[in-house]
């Protein structure tokens, strides 16, 4: 009976992940657009981006809290947001797996890569700058959302 109900609460928490994930990615997208459409927002966006993904992967648990996981969150964000798709080049090198956590940072490090096609270079290092520094002040924000995840 234990193990049912296990079963059942660790299916749930697989589907309020995803179901989190698959917002954060149609906020990446909107974001994208909004900055094709309005360059100067850039700034404004890339932090709202990186406080929703730092936010939500810490809400949802694929990122642990603050003393847990801190050499993953800052080596796993400074490749994202310098690689970005290429990053995932390291771990292919490395022969290991990415985590999720990864992947869906190396996805907003992409997103922010992508603004270079509507800013100048040196508005988008102080965009990526915003992305990185939003997404750890919404992680460590996470904790007040985050309900006690193993």
């Amino acid at each position: 009976m234990a193990r049912g109900r296990a079963g059942r609460e660790a299916r749930a928490r697989l589907r309020r992940q995803a179901a989190a994930l698959a917002g954060v990615g149609v906020a990446l997208a909107i974001s994208l657009a909004a900055v094709a459409a309005r360059p100067a927002w850039a700034p404004v966006v890339a932090l709202l981006d990186g406080l929703t993904v730092g936010t939500v992967l810490g809400a949802v648990g694929l990122v642990r809290s603050y003393d847990e996981s801190w050499d993953e969150f800052r080596e796993a964000t400074v490749l994202a947001y310098v690689l970005g798709v290429l990053a995932l080049a390291v771990y292919a090198l490395r022969r290991e797996p990415p985590s999720a956590f990864f992947v869906v940072e190396c996805a907003a490090g992409s997103i922010a890569e992508a603004m270079l096609l509507f800013v100048p270079l040196s508005t988008w290092i102080g965009v990526d700058l915003l992305l990185y520094a939003g997404t750890f002040a919404g992680w460590l924000a996470s904790g007040i959302f985050r309900a006690g995840y193993d």
